[in-house]
């Protein structure tokens, strides 16, 4: 982690907080006295009100002033867009003047001047331009891992058509390889639950037939032999087979495993998966995928041996009816695909999440030479973010014991 640089810069920063502790204290002090005197405010509500107002004008103002641009002609059409323009750009200005009259208001004011003095000092000291830094690594390293991210599932899918797509084929039987495709980036429809994927990286489908023919193109009914996770790193393996528990019961119709108030989307209305959800394979091909599309994506009960019942906290949250010596989980169809690496047990969020703290805490020291608090700072993060518990190493153990190990799929670094 010392070599990291944002690392690096957040525990400059910190040593700054703590040297200057005398200077800032009473200043952040002050701003915490006069935001909360604007928040109590009876102008405040309006205020943010306004605002919000503010904002959807402009996006309403700038969509038009696009469409009349683009107008040719003078017709009835064109001439209520630009009537209605005319109309919220008074409206704007109006607001607009409203708000102004709220800022002169002294609470709004005395808040103002308080962050600004605040600024002032952080500038003095160094801090804005150690935020600055920061701010610009995070962005940088951000991109990084998104084409990063995105060029690792494109060498997967090489993988998934060499080694997942023929296994998926033999777990259930299938000799002709006719109609079976890859679908990346699935989404639906489904919620983004805490603890579950809003989007699945890959499903392994069988064409089934011809649903419809519409103006939109061809639709297609299909069977998923398999879902597929890449995982660039090793130790998010461990997070991501929790959360498909929770998505795989969803999407199999497994009632009594999720609470359908929690999966209402736009698309699902009833919190269930009971509507069609179309996917465009193509620009004129549509995928149509049902409950009845995953009826092949079951959960196996799985026994364990008396030394791995510690394992059963993997589904816990997820699985009402495991018992002590047994669970019933969703594995025999799931396949990752990772990188060769070595796997220390702590999820990127829960790294993050400790890197963060460790290097911004002001009850840590620069050499973190205190053990107790360390160990305090693991338990107290655990206990706030229970989803984080998984462990990379539970699920390899359990996919051993299954003998399903050949579908956690490591990548050695000359692939990438």
């Amino acid at each position: 982690m010392s070599h990291d640089e944002e690392f690096r810069r957040k525990v400059q920063r910190r040593r700054i907080e703590k040297e200057n502790a005398p200077k800032l204290q009473p200043s952040l002090a002050a701003e915490e006295r006069a935001y909360t005197a604007w928040h109590s405010h009876q102008d405040y509500s309006r205020f943010n009100e306004l605002t919000r107002k503010a904002s959807g004008l402009k996006n309403a103002i700038s969509h038009m002033e696009h469409k009349v641009k683009n107008f040719t002609d003078v017709s009835p059409k064109s001439e209520r867009t630009r009537s209605m323009l005319t109309l919220k750009r008074s409206e704007l200005k109006e607001v607009i003047k409203e708000v102004e009259q709220i800022e002169k208001g002294e609470a709004y004011q005395q808040w103002k001047k308080a962050v600004k003095v605040r600024k002032n000092l952080e500038k003095e000291l160094g801090l804005e331009a150690a935020n600055s830094a920061i701010g610009t690594l995070q962005r940088e390293g951000g991109h990084r891992r998104q084409v990063g991210g995105v060029k690792f599932e494109d060498i997967a899918e090489d993988i998934i058509k060499e080694y997942v797509i023929p296994a998926a084929l033999r777990r259930h039987g299938i000799s002709d390889s006719h109609g079976i495709v890859v679908i990346r980036n699935v989404t639906l429809g489904m919620a983004s639950v805490a603890g579950s994927p809003g989007e699945i990286d890959a499903l392994i489908c069988r064409i089934t037939g011809k649903s419809e023919v519409g103006s939109t193109g061809s639709a297609y009914t299909c069977k998923v032999l398999g879902v597929v996770e890449v995982k660039k790193n090793a130790d998010d393996i461990g997070s991501a087979f929790d959360r498909y528990q929770r998505s795989l019961a969803w999407l199999t119709g497994m009632k009594d495993r999720y609470i359908a108030e929690e999966w209402k989307t736009a698309h699902h209305p009833s919190g269930h998966f009971t509507r069609p959800y179309k996917h465009a394979l193509n620009s004129s091909i549509n995928v149509e995928f049902t409950q009845d599309s995953f009826s092949l994506i079951t959960p196996r009960a799985v026994h364990l041996p008396g030394h791995m019942t510690a394992y059963m906290k993997l589904i816990d949250n997820s699985n009402n009816t495991a018992s002590k010596e047994c669970l019933n989980c969703f594995c025999e169809d799931l396949y990752f695909i990772t990188k060769d690496a070595a796997v220390e047990n702590m999820g990127s969020k829960l790294y993050n999440l400790t890197t963060h703290r460790l290097a911004s805490g002001l009850e840590f020291d620069d050499e973190l030479s205190d053990e107790t608090q360390l160990e305090s700072l693991r338990e107290s993060l655990l206990e706030k973010n229970s989803q984080y518990e998984y462990c990379t190493f539970s699920v390899l153990k359990l996919f051993e014991h299954c003998k399903l190990f050949d579908q956690v799929i490591v990548l050695e670094k000359p692939h990438f």
